[in-house]
């Protein structure tokens, strides 16, 4: 069962994609991947130049696949490690693998290097950096107990 964005997060939030387009992709496969994963509804800014592709977002909307896949995969926790490793006054952010996203698929990377074409960069800015660590990616024991079967 896989949990649907049933809430969301009450504080201020931007979300920032950022990733490069290689000579060897096409830049509208690059903005479509992003398109699949974020959506358009809450996007704010769009920059398609110089060998890059720039997304803002208001809101945790843009988030709600990120929300459910990692759930419905149970990679909640790498989540949570990778937020509170990435974590800085202000904000946190973590990659996705960009081939994977062409398919509408969240894959987590840890580093660039994990992504052959390059990582697409997911960057939250929010003066409440905790409690969305908490809201995305809850810890295993709370995460535990919303999961139980009824």
């Amino acid at each position: 069962m896989v949990e649907r964005l049933t809430s969301t997060f009450s504080f201020e939030l931007d979300v920032t994609v950022r990733t490069t387009v290689n000579p060897s992709e096409d830049p509208a496969i690059v903005l479509a991947a992003i398109d699949l994963l974020f959506g358009t509804s809450s996007r704010t800014g769009l920059t398609v130049s110089g060998g890059s592709v720039d997304a803002v977002y208001s809101g945790s909307q843009a988030l709600e696949k990120v929300y459910e896949q990692v759930r419905s995969k149970g990679t909640v926790n790498v989540l949570r490690r990778l937020l509170r490793n990435r974590k800085e006054e202000g904000g946190t952010s973590f990659l996705i693998n960009k081939q994977m996203a062409t398919r509408g698929v969240v894959v987590l990377c840890e580093n660039e290097a994990e992504s052959p074409l390059g990582a697409i960069s997911v960057g939250a800015a929010t003066p409440e950096v905790g409690h969305f660590i908490d809201w995305i990616a809850p810890s295993y024991e709370r995460h535990k107990r919303s999961f139980r079967k009824r």
